[in-house]
């Protein structure tokens, strides 16, 4: 009969033997994990990558969105578990600073589909080596330039995402990311590798990146003034109305409220606006709602306009009553049935009131302003008054 003692060395054999085999037959988690990675030079090719656990020479898909939005796929063949998609950004660029969200699917040697988590990455401008500041909910990048430049450009948008915020209610914990390129031309050469149209400066609201230019001259401080609030504020009305909101607002309270937050207003706005006053040449607010006019005056007279009807809301009717507009705005009403919903009146009939305000020079109507302003919107019709009369008067005359 065994012994005591040698059943339980047999016993404690056998677990041994079984554990063993369990841990031969179990696959370790390295082996069943598939590598995804990705490179890219800005505005040459993307490069990504998967690798397997196991050997297959089966396909694979890879899947890439562009800012959440439509999704491509494409296919890609397997060689010994590895495969590789190139990304021509010559033929097809991706949008400058998007975010570029990736998986991909495959099988495995035995024919499971897998999936692997997706990723996403900000397709920075990486021809350039980026210095960092950071802020309360602001991280300002550079390129070249004196720190002592970069430490006020933080400073300013600091500032204005406070007034964003106090002004607007836009959300906090929203995290706006500054580009400042050495020059204009850099910031084209860098939309243009993505195909996209030249402006002074450029919000991306739906990654919460804004570009802009700052020379490094004596203009640098009134630059960064005017030019950082105003994509700045694109971005929070963005976060605060939602995409479909945000392409709901006409274009002139979208660019309105941008120059109104400008901390340095350009001095060009008050000359346009005031000489187009005087010749009685301002351009119908309703023409502003979609577009802008193509040339450069008639461009500058727009966002005076804008700037100073914005203000006018303001001033006259405070900002919970723009933050109304605003929102009425993102519930799809259009640009005029907005100002009425809110305002109680149409945009026309608010835009003479504002004209009315200016020709006070802001600081109010009175009976002779109004008069000179209804005069002249009555001018065609009492024109033409004139003209259907005159067959009338005449014979009586002779």
């Amino acid at each position: 009969m065994m012994s005591r003692k040698a059943s339980l060395t047999r016993h404690v054999l056998a677990l041994l033997v079984t554990a063993l085999m369990l841990l031969s037959a179990r696959p370790s988690s390295a082996q069943t994990i598939a590598e995804s990675s990705y490179e890219y030079t800005f505005g040459q090719q993307a490069t990504f990558s998967l690798t397997l656990p196991q050997d297959t020479d089966s396909d694979a898909t890879i899947f890439l969105q562009i800012n959440g939005g439509r999704t491509d796929s494409y296919p890609v063949p397997l060689h010994n578990g590895r495969g590789t998609y190139i990304h021509n950004l010559s033929k097809t660029p991706f949008p400058a600073f998007a975010n570029i969200t990736y998986w991909w699917m495959y099988q495995d040697a035995q024919g499971n589909d897998h999936s692997t988590a997706k990723q996403t990455f900000l397709y920075e401008d990486n021809r350039y080596r980026w210095q960092a500041l950071s802020g309360e909910d602001v991280i300002l990048h550079w390129v070249a330039g004196d720190t002592n430049i970069m430490a006020a450009a933080l400073d300013v948008a600091q500032q204005a995402h406070n007034d964003l915020q106090k002004y607007l209610r836009a959300p906090s914990g929203q995290t706006v990311q500054i580009y400042i390129y050495p020059s204009g031309q850099d910031l084209q050469s860098a939309l243009r590798l993505a195909r996209q149209t030249w402006v002074g400066g450029v919000a991306r609201p739906e990654t919460g990146v804004v570009l802009v230019t700052l020379p490094p001259n004596a203009n640098a401080f009134t630059k960064m003034k005017r030019d950082i609030p105003h994509e700045m504020t694109h971005k929070a009305l963005y976060d605060l109305l939602g995409p479909q909101g945000y392409e709901s607002l006409p274009l002139w309270l979208d660019e309105g409220l941008a120059s109104t937050f400008e901390q340095s207003p350009d001095s060009a706005y008050s000359e346009a606006l005031e000489q187009a006053r005087q010749s009685n040449t301002l351009l119908p607010l309703t023409s502003l709602c979609k577009t802008l006019p193509t040339d450069r005056p008639q461009i500058i007279l727009a966002y005076a306009q804008m700037q100073s009807f914005v203000s006018y809301l303001v001033e006259t009717q405070g900002w919970s009553k723009l933050r109304q507009l605003l929102n009425s705005y993102a519930d799809g009403l259009g640009c005029s049935a907005g100002v009425e919903h809110v305002y109680g009146q149409p945009l026309p009939t608010l835009e003479h009131d504002w004209r009315v305000w200016l020709a006070q020079g802001g600081d109010g109507a009175s009976f002779q302003a109004a008069l000179r302003v209804t005069l002249h919107d009555l001018a065609p019709w009492l024109l033409l008054l004139l003209l259907i009369g005159l067959p009338v008067f005449i014979p009586a005359i002779f």
